[in-house]
């Protein structure tokens, strides 16, 4: 785009001329008669360039420069004169009226149009230069960046305007004599505590004509204090050796706060606003080697709250984490202040973190990590897990409720379990396994041999889909005995895994790691379809009703698709509703009572029975009893190996069974072994029994073998009474 020059001359022929040679370097003229004209001229057009004579009618050439200068857009654009008069005076008065430049007249209008090519670069360099500097501003206005620089030899001291506008003063000349009096100038962007140390710097590098960088805090209008990052350097003209130092300070304070945002939300628990693994693992390095160069121990103990998801089902989340704040706390309390307890989540900076919170740890959930650092000996771990398990078995209020916790918790050593920070991990958490398996509220240290065991687990772990493909799994009976006629009245449906490579895996090991991985619903589901396909089999062949009864895990149970399974298996077996019994755990009906009655309602629809399992070993109220459509009750085989010889097991199996008939229960004991036991029952009226005293679980054909022979044995005993009879 072509540049525009305003042409202003009273002398239509200069006009004529001046405008043909300013037209041939591509300039687009406009033309005005006198200063009237020019000042409506120039609004319309706001030229890059005014030209103008100084002896004009109405309004002279001295005038309209004047009045230019006042406008807006004509405060910088350059004004060249063309007068008659090349006398100091007549020059003064253009430069006095605000003109750029002047050009005698008669003109040369070669000059004049280099004069005016000169001007519109010195514009536009100008006008470059200006902008450069809005940018800059903005740019250190946008990076709060503020600039100095100070000549050591004159003294002189430059402050940018935006340093100028932080101290709410106008900029002015100033003078700093030496390092302090720079410092003070400077004023509150240095807080008086660290102007010495500023002073300091300054002189060392200019000591030694180097960089310098420190960082100090600004007081700013009675605002909070802010972190300045200070940086320069020391210039040396090679030429005059004239020495001069420039700093640069940026306030990094919403930097340092983000930093600290990222870092308390990737080592620390919003939860608890303990340490988490991250940091843990970031630290955990130092005090090993501390360990070491000590001769003294170290333990890592993995810490479970037991149940604890009871908590979340019964009281809610809200209330679950309430809870593990105050354990929390109880273990900060716990602990020594060299030792950890970590969880996973809110962490604070290093430069503001509570070192009475530096050693604990929260994994997330109920999971914590304690380290046990400055051990003497490794039996003193002993020591301080006693100490915070017995401190959370203190009841907790959550609301208006009273809770009781315990906490299981296994503990690995170094260096005499691990030497590295995820060896000790591994094995805290392999001792906290085994810590639960041994019926939680303790503690374990790790052991080489249980390495052999997670192996193991982890082995069977990997085996269970193949075991579910390859059919591997089988269904073995166990059957239900009528107390009074002594005939199978039902039969047990329990799991059995043949594993080709080493022979049977007993169900107490698997079925945990199955519940774990989440395969027990695809394998309860194979049970409950193969009992019922079996026992609809045995139902066509024997003529009799045979009842057969299937588990359902918890996982099972809270599955969507429970019902559909239990249609689905009764309508491909053909097995009437009637003949399916499901036994559930008393824990399932714990966790969530008003799921559990939906659930427990839709399957009595359906006409299925419902068993009580295990009854007397877990946490339910009786009231429970009233509340769920149950049907049976199965006394757990703990009371019944006790029959004999303790009062009180005999005196709860007998009041279990008066409870089960004055509700309208059917009650079966499990685990029965002796003809005692069996007889004490019976006098009782316990409708069935089951145990080795009878048989212990068979396969489907030993199990057909089994009624095979009951019915021989009852033909024998019609026969016997026939032939009896008088």
């Amino acid at each position: 785009m072509n540049s525009v020059v305003l042409l202003v001359d009273d002398d239509p022929t200069i006009r004529l001329l001046a405008a043909e040679a300013l037209s041939g370097v591509e300039l687009a003229v406009v033309e005005a008669e006198d200063g009237n004209a020019a000042l409506s001229l120039f609004d319309r057009h706001q030229p890059d360039l005014v030209i103008s004579d100084v002896q004009m009618p109405h309004t002279d050439g001295h005038v309209l420069c004047r009045t230019l200068r006042l406008i807006p857009h004509g405060t910088d654009v350059p004004i060249l004169m063309m007068t008659g008069s090349e006398t100091p005076e007549a020059i003064d008065a253009a430069f006095a009226a605000g003109a750029t430049d002047f050009i005698a007249k008669p003109l040369n209008y070669p000059i004049l149009v280099r004069r005016a090519q000169l001007l519109l670069r010195s514009r536009q360099a100008l006008a470059a230069l200006h902008r450069s500097r809005l940018h800059l501003d903005r740019a250190q206005r946008i990076g709060k960046l503020a600039y100095w620089e100070w000549s050591v030899d004159s003294g002189d001291l430059y402050l940018s305007d935006i340093l100028w506008e932080r101290l709410g003063n106008e900029p002015k000349p100033l003078v700093a004599s030496d390092e302090a009096a720079l410092v003070t100038q400077l004023g509150q962007f240095i807080a008086p505590y660290h102007r010495e140390l500023a002073a300091l710097r300054l002189a060392d590098a200019l000591r030694r004509r180097s960089r310098f960088e420190f960082r100090h805090d600004a007081l700013l209008d009675d605002q909070p204090s802010r972190t300045i990052d200070h940086v320069g350097e020391v210039l040396v003209n090679p030429l005059t050796k004239q020495i001069r130092i420039c700093g640069l300070l940026h306030d990094v304070t919403d930097q340092l706060e983000r930093e600290s945002t990222i870092f308390r939300l990737a080592n620390n628990d919003p939860l608890t606003g303990l340490p988490n693994r991250n940091y843990l693992k970031d630290h955990l390095e130092h005090y090993l080697a501390t360990a070491r160069r000590q001769n003294r121990s170290l333990a890592m103990a993995a810490l479970n709250l037991d149940h604890f998801q009871r908590i979340n089902d019964s009281l809610g989340y809200t209330a679950g984490n309430a809870l593990i704040r105050q354990v929390a706390d109880r273990l900060c309390e716990a602990v020594r202040r060299s030792d950890w307890v970590l969880r996973i989540e809110q962490q604070l900076a290093p430069e503001s973190h509570d070192p009475a919170i530096d050693h604990l740890a929260h994994l997330g959930g109920d999971a914590f990590v304690v380290l046990l650092t400055e051990l003497e000996r490794d039996q003193d771990a002993a020591v301080a897990i006693q100490r915070m398990q017995e401190a959370l078995r203190q009841p907790f209020a959550v609301g208006d409720q009273q809770i009781v916790l315990t906490a299981s918790m296994g503990i690995s050593l170094f260096p005499a379990d691990a030497q590295d920070v995820e060896t000790l991990f591994e094995h805290s958490d392999t001792a906290l396994h085994h810590a639960k398996q041994q019926g939680r509220d303790r503690y374990q240290y790790y052991a080489e041999s249980m390495n052999a065991q997670a192996r193991e687990r982890l082995a069977l772990e990997a085996g269970l889909p193949i075991a579910l493909e390859q059919r591997q799994f089988q269904v073995h009976y166990q059957p239900k005995v009528d107390t009074q006629t002594g005939r199978t009245m039902g039969m047990e449906a329990l799991i059995r895994w043949l594993k080709p490579e080493t022979g049977m895996v007993p169900p107490n090991v698997f079925i945990p790691i199955a519940e774990r991985c989440g395969l027990i619903v695809p394998i309860g589901e194979w049970i409950l379809a193969t009992a019922c396909h079996q026992s609809q089999a045995w139902q066509q062949t024997t003529q009799r009703d045979l009842k057969v009864a299937v588990n359902l895990s918890v996982r099972q149970f809270r599955d969507p698709g429970l019902l559909e399974a239990v249609e689905r298996a009764l309508g491909e077996s053909g097995l009437h509703p009637a003949s399916l019994e499901l036994e559930i755990t008393e824990s399932i009906l714990m966790e969530d009572a008003t799921r559990t009655q939906e659930i427990l309602r839709a399957l009595k629809q359906l006409g299925v029975s419902i068993a009580l399992d295990d009854f007397g070993t877990g946490y339910s109220s009786l009231s429970y009893l009233t509340r769920f459509p149950i049907d049976t009750l199965k006394i757990d085989r703990s009371f019944i190996l006790h029959l004999n010889h303790d009062t009180r097991s005999a005196a709860i199996v007998e009041g279990i069974i008066q409870l089960s008939h004055s509700l309208g229960l059917h009650v079966v004991a499990e685990g029965v072994e002796h003809e005692a036991e069996r007889q004490f029952l019976a006098e009782r009226n316990c409708n069935a029994i089951q145990g080795y005293l009878f048989s212990p679980p068979l396969p489907a054909d030993g199990f057909t073998s089994w009624l095979d022979e009951e019915n021989r044995r009852c033909g024998r005993q019609e026969t016997s009474k026939r032939d009896g009879d008088p």
